[in-house]
C-alpha cells in the first residue's frame, strides 16, 4: 500500500497511509465501555476503575504502530461520598487516564508515573469535585462525568491497554465509577501519522 501524488488530481500508484504527510488523522475508533459498578474505597491510592464489562476485569486494548501518536479521550460517570456521616467538606478526588503494555485487572492499584510503559504510563489526570452528598446514590447533583484527553506516541509496535484509575480523598470516602447501557463510558481513539506530541 504505497504511492506517490504527482500533481493534483493524478496519482501513481495505491494512496495508502504512506502517503499522508505527518499530522494527518490516518484512523478514528470509538468504544463504549459498558456495565460496570465499581466502588473504590483506598484513600490517597489510585486504582483501576474501568473494565470491558461486568463479566470481564481486563481492559480495552488497541494496537499501537510504531512512528504514531494515539490521542485518546475517555469518559466515565463518577462519583465521591461518605460511607456514613453527613460532613461534606471533602468534595473532591483524584483520578488518572494511563497505558500499559500488559493487561491490569479492575480494582488494581497502579499509581502509575511517566517513566515506564510497563509500569503504566500516565497520559492524563484530573482532580474532580462536586457536592459530596452522604449516602450512595444520594444527591442528583454530585455525580460528575469524568473526562481525560490524553496523548501517546509509539516508539514500539505492541498492543497497549487503556484505563482510569480514581482516589478517595480522605477516610472514609469512596469513589464510585459506573456505567450502564444507558449510561455508557466512551474511549475515542485517533491515530495519528508521526509524532504529533508537544512536550515542554
Amino acid at each position: 500500500m504505497s504511492g506517490i501524488i504527482d500533481t493534483v488530481g493524478s496519482k501513481s500508484g495505491i494512496v495508502g497511509s504512506d502517503v499522508y504527510p505527518a499530522g494527518h488523522v490516518i484512523d478514528t475508533k470509538i468504544y463504549r465501555i459498558r456495565d460496570l459498578d465499581y466502588y473504590q474505597t483506598t484513600a490517597g491510592t489510585d486504582k483501576v476503575c474501568t473494565a470491558i464489562s461486568d463479566s470481564s476485569t481486563g481492559q480495552l486494548s488497541f494496537s499501537a504502530v510504531a512512528g504514531n501518536t494515539y490521542i485518546i479521550t475517555y469518559s466515565q460517570f463518577q462519583q465521591c461520598y461518605r460511607n456514613s456521616g453527613s460532613d461534606t467538606s471533602v468534595r473532591y478526588w483524584h483520578g488518572s487516564m494511563q497505558v500499559k503494555n500488559a493487561d491490569i485487572a479492575l480494582g488494581t492499584t497502579n499509581n502509575g508515573g511517566q517513566t515506564s510503559i510497563s509500569s503504566g504510563y500516565t497520559i492524563s489526570g484530573g482532580i474532580w469535585g462536586r457536592d459530596g452528598v452522604a449516602v450512595v446514590g444520594g444527591g442528583a447533583n454530585s455525580w460528575t462525568i469524568a473526562t481525560y484527553v490524553g496523548g501517546y506516541y509509539a516508539s514500539t509496535t505492541e498492543t497497549l491497554y487503556v484505563y482510569l484509575t480514581a482516589s478517595p480523598p480522605a477516610a472514609n470516602h469512596k469513589v464510585r465509577a459506573m456505567c450502564s447501557d444507558y449510561y455508557p463510558a466512551n474511549c475515542v481513539i485517533k491515530t495519528i501519522k508521526g509524532n504529533a506530541l508537544t512536550i515542554s
